[in-house]
């Protein structure tokens, strides 16, 4: 109540506050999903606030350790997208509640999400291993390249003279170790010197080629 005084005697003007010293709950159930190589999915279950000012949002923390948290941004919703993120990279997360006078409640407690691997740019390493250069062969031969990737090798495939559809010996998926062989037939092939290739081919589709 507030009261004026002056010569002629007082006034009296009135009002009404309501006072919010209370906290809203902590945010419950925070999940963290990688979605891609570049962004996780948050999600939680709602806070509650009885202070009378009502739940205005909520703070997204993020951090690459869990004794490294900072804010990153402030939603009104239960979900969150933490985009922008490293490949390979692990992230800490939790979430504090605020009210409509900022009030905050205590932090969630946390959860991690590892981004997914980037795209797979990487070639396959092939070298030619059998037969050896300047080698005279007749009837069936077996030709065989060794090949490894970062990821994994799909396939080797061997030609005679380039590259193309028409010049394909054979392929194959299924190695010795590190080693893959097809057999080849030289009563298909005209008398005389011919060059070989192995073509390798990773499971991401990037290629490499060695010949003899």
């Amino acid at each position: 109540t507030l009261t004026a005084v002056n010569g002629n005697g007082t006034s009296t003007a009135t009002t009404t506050v309501t006072v919010d010293n209370t906290s809203p709950t902590a945010p419950t159930n925070l999940t963290a999903t990688s979605t891609s190589a570049t962004q996780s999915n948050l999600s939680w279950t709602a806070s509650t606030d009885s202070g009378g000012s009502g739940l205005a949002g909520y703070k997204i923390l993020r951090g690459l350790a869990s004794t490294t948290l900072a804010q990153i941004a402030t939603t009104s919703l239960t979900s969150y997208s933490s985009t922008g993120l490293a490949t390979s990279t692990t992230y800490y997360y939790a979430l504090i509640a605020y009210d409509g006078v900022g009030n905050s409640s205590a932090t969630s407690s946390q959860a991690t999400a590892t981004t997914q691997s980037g795209p797979d740019t990487t070639p396959p390493q092939v070298s030619w291993t059998a037969p050896s250069l300047n080698s005279i062969v007749s009837g069936a031969v077996t030709l065989t390249a060794s090949s490894t990737d970062n990821v994994a090798v799909g396939s080797v495939a061997f030609y005679q003279g380039s590259i193309s559809t028409s010049t394909l010996i054979s392929s194959t998926t299924t190695p010795s170790g590190t080693l893959y062989s097809v057999s080849w037939n030289t009563a298909n092939a005209p008398n005389g010197t011919t060059t070989l290739l192995a073509l390798s081919t990773d499971t991401s589709n990037n290629t490499s080629t060695a010949s003899t």
